[in-house]
């Protein structure tokens, strides 16, 4: 596989992509194994349909079309990853070779849209005033006294019970006529 990256001014790149016809033939065996898995065909296992076969069975135009699917998915991919190519979107593909006949090999162009580089010059002498957090006494003893409530410990006393204290009741209720449980 060759491939030759263009990179334009608007933030987008073209990456043209030339197919060996082995390459091709590589992603329609893949093709043709993917569409075979789906396939009942009496003698064979489904997945191992030899191309052959597959190819009396199912129009050539399909298994073609899966192969390009698979071969533009993978060129793709690699290129993006080998380029260190940041990208926005999903490519527009374009095809430059007939479609048709895969045994050639097969060419397209895919242009796609990246991250725009971004220079900053001088950034390191940009100053940014900082300003000091203005707290009083007030507002300090609000916040200790909200932290005291929860980090508390409840002790049990023996003792009349005081404003702020915890209190815990057990009662069991009864009608004063029939000392049945009250609901």
């Amino acid at each position: 596989m060759k491939y030759t990256v263009k990179k334009s001014e608007k933030s987008t790149v073209t990456i043209v992509f030339d197919l060996e016809k082995d390459d091709v033939e590589k992603h329609r065996k893949k093709a043709a194994d993917d569409i075979s898995k789906d396939l009942d065909i009496k003698g064979f296992r489904a997945g191992h349909i030899p191309l052959n076969v597959l190819e009396e069975h199912v129009d050539k135009k399909f298994i073609n079309a899966r192969a390009q699917e698979l071969a533009v998915q993978m060129a793709y991919a690699e290129a993006v990853t080998t380029e260190k190519l940041h990208v926005v979107a999903a490519p527009k593909i374009k095809f430059i070779s007939d479609t048709t006949k895969l045994e050639d090999g097969m060419k397209f162009e895919a242009e796609v849209a990246i991250l725009p580089e971004v220079k900053v010059k001088d950034y390191k002498s940009i100053k940014i005033p900082k300003e000091e957090p203005k707290v009083d006494k007030k507002e300090v003893e609000e916040v200790i006294a909200d932290m005291k409530k929860y980090v508390t410990e409840w002790k049990d006393v023996e003792r009349e019970v005081k404003k702020g204290d915890r209190v815990e009741i057990d009662f069991e209720g009864f009608e004063a006529k029939e000392k049945k449980d009250a609901e």
